[in-house]
C-alpha cells in the first residue's frame, strides 16, 4: 500500500486527469497511439500486428518505434473494456512506478532479509532522479521486470538442485522486460550476462550441468518469446538502413558532467549542481544522474558491513552500467569527446542489437539505484498545481470513440491529432507546485516521439491509414 500511494504522490496530477492530460506532447502521445493500435490489431489480425496504420505502403511500419508490449499486456483488458485511450496510457505510466517499486522491494527483501531495506530500495530505484527527467519516454520507466529478472537469475544460480519454476519465471520476467523496450532487452541481458560472469567468478564454483541446462532452457524461451517481435525490426533494418550510427550513441552517451547534474527542481542540489547543466539540443533534456549523497553513503556502508558476497555482483553491477552508459567515447563534458575509448564501442560494433540503441546513458540506470530522498519528501508534500487551459479528448486516435481534439493529425504522423498538453505532471512530481497553463494545440511533426530518423526514404511518401 506504501508503494501504491507513493506512486500516486510522486506523480500527482496524473490520477486526477487521467483521462484528459499527458505529461508531454510528443513521445506519450505517440505511445499512446503505440499501445491503442496493438490493443485493437491483437483482437483482429495479430499476424499482422507491425502493418500499422502509418506510413503506407510500407511493411512492419510499427517496428519504426518500440512496441511496448510488455506493458501493453497489463492494460489490454481495460483498453478491450472500452476506457479511451489515453486513460490506458496513463495507468501504464502509474504502473510503470508502481511495478518497478514492487520489483525493487521484492529483491532487495530477498536479497537482505529486511522489509525496511526493500522499502528504502524501492522507492530509490523506483523514483530515483533519472527517472523523472524522462517522464514521457515509458520505454525507459517500465523497468519494473528487471530486478524481478535478477531475483529469479540469483536463485536458478544458488539453488541446488536447480528448480525448473526458477528458469520458467526467469525467462518470463526477462521476455517482459526485452519486450518492454529493446533497450531494456539490450540492459537486462547485459546485467544478467555480468551477474552470471561474477557469481562464478566469486563464488570459484563450476556450474553443474543441470543449471547450465536450465539456464539454457530459459534462454530458449526468451528466444521463443521475442524472436517473433524482434524480426520485423531486423526487416526495417535490411530494407530500409533505419539504425543509429556511432556518432549518435556519441551525441547521447553520458558524460562525468552528466553525473554531478540532478535535475535543477530538487530543492536541494538542483541549485547546487546547476553549474553543470547541460544540454543535447532542442530535441532532447539531458541525463540527471547525480545520485545523491544519501544512497551513495547508504551503499558504501552496505558494501563494508554486509558479509554476504553478493554485495560485490551489485557492486559490479554499477561498474558495468556506469561504464557503459559513457558510450563509445569518454566526456569529461557533455559534447566534449576525449579520443578515448571505451568498451561500448566494441559492443557497437560487434554485439547484436546495439546498432538499435542511440542513448548508452539510459544504462546509467542498469548499475545502480540513486534518488535524492530529501527531494522526493518535498514532493510529496507539494501541493498539487491547478491545471489551466485546455483538455484534451480521449478520442484522439482515428476510428475510436470520440472526436479528436485541435486539428487533424500531421500526415505520417502516429494517427493521433495535436493533443494539448501540460508540463504540471512534470512541475508536480518535483514538489514545485507552479501552475502552467497548458499549450495551444498544434500538429505534431513527423519524425520526432522515437520514430525514425530523418533521411530514411519513407519520410518522402508519407500516408496515414485509419484503423480498419
Amino acid at each position: 500500500m506504501s508503494l501504491l500511494l507513493a506512486t500516486v504522490a510522486l506523480t500527482w496530477p496524473t490520477v486526477r486527469y487521467l483521462t484528459t492530460h499527458v505529461v508531454d506532447r510528443q513521445d506519450p502521445l505517440l505511445n499512446t497511439w503505440i499501445m491503442a493500435w496493438e490493443a485493437h490489431q491483437l483482437l483482429r489480425a495479430p499476424l499482422r500486428l507491425f502493418d500499422a496504420n502509418i506510413f503506407f505502403p510500407y511493411e512492419n511500419t510499427l517496428a519504426f518505434s518500440e512496441t511496448l508490449l510488455g506493458i501493453t499486456v497489463l492494460v489490454l483488458p481495460l483498453r478491450w473494456a472500452g476506457i479511451s485511450a489515453l486513460g490506458t496510457y496513463n495507468v501504464a505510466f502509474l504502473l510503470s512506478f508502481f511495478l518497478t517499486a514492487v520489483g525493487a522491494y521484492l529483491l532487495a527483501t530477498f536479497l537482505s532479509h529486511s522489509r525496511q531495506a526493500g522499502l528504502l530500495a524501492a522507492l530509490a530505484y523506483a523514483f530515483h532522479p533519472y527517472r523523472f527527467g524522462h517522464l514521457s519516454q515509458l520505454q525507459l520507466l517500465a523497468t519494473g521486470w528487471l530486478p524481478l529478472t535478477l531475483l529469479y537469475l540469483d536463485r536458478c544460480l544458488r539453488e541446488q538442485p536447480p528448480r525448473a519454476r526458477n528458469a520458467v519465471l526467469l525467462a518470463v520476467f526477462f521476455a517482459l522486460q526485452a519486450l518492454s523496450s529493446f533497450y531494456s532487452a539490450l540492459f537486462t541481458a547485459t546485467a544478467c550476462l555480468a551477474y552470471a560472469v561474477g557469481w562464478w567468478g566469486l563464488t570459484r564454483a563450476r556450474p553443474s550441468w543441470r543449471t547450465l541446462a536450465q539456464l539454457g532452457g530459459a534462454a530458449a524461451l526468451v528466444t521463443v518469446a521475442v524472436a517473433p517481435v524482434a524480426w520485423p525490426y531486423v526487416e526495417v533494418n535490411r530494407t530500409l538502413g533505419a539504425s543509429w550510427s556511432l556518432e549518435t550513441n556519441e551525441r547521447f552517451s553520458a558524460s562525468l558532467q552528466a553525473y554531478l547534474y540532478a535535475p535543477p527542481e530538487t530543492p536541494l542540489w538542483g541549485p547546487l549542481t546547476a553549474r553543470f547543466a547541460y544540454t543535447y539540443g532542442p530535441c532532447c533534456p539531458p541525463d540527471t544522474l547525480f545520485p545523491g549523497l544519501t544512497l551513495v553513503t547508504l551503499s558504501a556502508l552496505a558494501l563494508k558491513g554486509e558479509r554476504d558476497r553478493r554485495k560485490w555482483l551489485y557492486a559490479l553491477l554499477l561498474l558495468v552500467g556506469f561504464t557503459l552508459s559513457l558510450g563509445p567515447t569518454l566526456h569529461l563534458q557533455a559534447g566534449t569527446p576525449t579520443g578515448i575509448p571505451l568498451p561500448y564501442r566494441w559492443l557497437f560494433r560487434y554485439a547484436p542489437g546495439f546498432q538499435s540503441a542511440a542513448r548508452p546513458g539510459a544504462l546509467g540506470a542498469v548499475g545502480h539505484t540513486r534518488v535524492e530522498c530529501a527531494g522526493r519528501v518535498g514532493h510529496s508534500q507539494a501541493p498539487p498545481p491547478r491545471l489551466a487551459g485546455h483538455t484534451c479528448r480521449a478520442g484522439g486516435i482515428r476510428g475510436h470513440s470520440g472526436a479528436p481534439c485541435g486539428g487533424p493529425a500531421a500526415v505520417g504522423h502516429s494517427g493521433l491529432a495535436g493533443c494539448p498538453t501540460t508540463h504540471a505532471h512534470r512541475r508536480a512530481a518535483f514538489g514545485r507546485g507552479v501552475a502552467r497553463r497548458a499549450h495551444p494545440a498544434r500538429p505534431a511533426k513527423a519524425g520526432v516521439g522515437g520514430q525514425p530518423p530523418a533521411g530514411i526514404p519513407i519520410f518522402q511518401h508519407m500516408a496515414l491509414a485509419p484503423f480498419p
